[in-house]
């Protein structure tokens, strides 16, 4: 009789197997039932794998060779396209970008609506309108008026500055000039103006010029391109 090496009850000798707690009394059959033993057989497992995974890829290796030229060609392929569509995002950004400045930012529009005369004076009115999305901050409205025959001889020049014309806003700006006699007159208003939240400025000009109908004793108000209006004062 021999003792079960778990439990420590007889059990015959030739019994490979305990009738008391079922344990096996044999080394060769007990290996699998240490940790030990598993984590033995699970890193040779793995180190087949490993192995074999090793072959393959030497295998493809070899098997690319013959192939490598064509396969750096597609690369330097590859890069150029997506370098081209990186320029291409980057382009619609910035055109986006531009876009909506432009659409956002201040735009002044001169309109001169009417002039009220007297024997020696006139009265000039410039409507002022924003038509942008932002507020025309800094503003200063300067004009110049000359003779067409002697443009040398300036009969009126004028600053003006006031603080904003809002969004969507007009404002009216007048000028009293003293004039001898009925003569044709050339001039332009100019407006300078900023947008604080860019910090960007901006200029708008309109260049005019008065032509008297003697007939009808009325004025007749042209608008001048900048070409015009430098061949009138050269």
């Amino acid at each position: 009789m021999k003792k079960c090496p778990e439990c420590k009850e007889e059990i015959e000798d030739g019994a490979k197997k305990c009738k008391h707690c079922g344990s096996y009394t044999e080394d060769k059959e007990r290996k699998w039932e240490s940790t030990k033993d598993r984590v033995q057989f699970a890193t040779f497992i793995a180190a087949i794998v490993v192995l074999g995974f090793m072959l393959w890829a030497n295998l493809m290796m070899r098997n690319s060779v013959s192939r490598i030229d064509t396969g750096f060609a597609l690369t330097r392929e590859q890069i150029a396209i997506a370098q081209e569509q990186l320029n291409w995002q980057k382009k619609s950004v910035e055109d986006l970008s531009r876009q909506f400045i432009e659409e956002k930012r201040p735009n002044i529009v001169i309109t001169l609506p009417k002039i009220d005369l007297t024997d020696t004076s006139w009265v000039f009115y410039f409507d002022l309108k924003n038509i942008g999305f932002a507020d025309a901050e800094d503003v200063l409205a300067h004009f110049v008026l000359k003779y067409e025959d002697s443009p040398d001889d300036t009969i009126g020049s004028d600053f003006e500055g006031f603080h904003k014309i809002p969004k969507q806003g007009i404002t009216t700006q007048m000028w009293n000039v003293h004039v001898l006699n009925r003569v044709n007159l050339t001039g332009f208003v100019e407006v300078r103006y900023r947008w604080i939240m860019q910090d960007l400025d901006d200029t708008e000009k309109k260049f005019f010029q008065y032509i008297y109908k003697k007939e009808l004793e009325k004025y007749r108000i042209l608008v001048l391109s900048k070409e015009d209006i430098d061949k009138l004062w050269k």
